[in-house]
């Protein structure tokens, strides 16, 4: 008598649309500041501390992100809750564009490569950015105004970095090497950078913008100066998380495969 002695690998296989990532931290992203901000415009006594300053003039109508966010309960809460769920999605959208241009530039010619310490470089501001929010949105101003700070600074200076760097990488990688080799960059990359460019100015500009309201407010305390300024400030924050999302475009031809074997003998 033999006995056959026989192994097979059951393997189910998951897969994920990695486009999916960044339309996921948008959703949770702006949700979270969607659900903060009706809560303060639904309640009046929530309201009014909002968009109370200490210029105490009439004319008040917005209240700023960090006001909105970071002061009350249970916006607060939701806020750390929403932010929680990104915390994932943005670290991988981190590695996938590692990797994602890493390739690019094994595949391009070389006098198209991109220097090797630029997309690094990239990765590391992005993953900085990642530590930074969590510090500025985790410790409210109310509760330490420098340690706030120490995460809002960075944050916003990198991000302006990072945006600005990305393009110009994704320029060249995507679009300049391609029409160099007498090809037409896809659709998805040519929206991509679009958007993009779209989004890194509109949040610079917003930004420029919203400081000379700011210095109003906080100088000459000049009538309505504070919700203009937080007008510009929820302008910045849109486009910050905007030009993440726009990731979408770049992932759309990644799978993510999942696989769970058990071998059976």
């Amino acid at each position: 008598r033999v006995v056959a002695r026989m192994a097979k690998q059951f393997v189910f296989p998951y897969r994920l649309k990695a486009s999916w990532i960044p339309v996921f931290y948008g959703f949770c992203t702006w949700g979270a500041f969607m659900v903060c901000l009706f809560e303060v415009f639904s309640r009046k006594d929530h309201y009014e501390a909002a968009i109370r300053n200490h210029c105490k003039q009439p004319g008040e109508f917005m209240p700023s992100v960090s006001a909105t966010t970071g002061d009350m309960f249970p916006e607060r809460s939701m806020f750390f809750y929403g932010m929680a769920l990104t915390s994932g999605p943005r670290l991988a959208m981190a590695a996938l564009n590692y990797i994602l241009f890493k390739e690019e530039q094994i595949n391009a010619d070389p006098e198209a490569k991109v220097s090797w310490w630029l997309n690094g470089f990239l990765t590391c501001l992005d993953i900085m950015r990642i530590f930074a929010a969590g510090l500025w949105i985790y410790v409210p101003s109310g509760q330490s105004l420098y340690i706030h700070n120490v995460g809002f600074v960075p944050y916003v200076l990198g991000s302006f970095i990072y945006s600005g760097l990305m393009c110009k990488l994704f320029h060249q990688v995507k679009i300049a090497s391609v029409i160099a080799k007498g090809r037409t960059p896809s659709a998805n990359d040519q929206r991509s950078y679009r958007w993009k460019l779209v989004f890194c100015i509109g949040q610079i500009g917003a930004f420029v913008s919203g400081m000379y309201f700011f210095t109003q407010h906080k100088m000459n305390c000049a009538v309505s100066a504070y919700s203009y300024y937080a007008l510009l400030e929820w302008t910045v924050a849109f486009c910050n998380v905007a030009y993440d999302v726009v990731f979408y475009f770049d992932f759309k031809s990644i799978d993510l495969s999942f696989a769970r074997g058990t071998k059976l003998t």
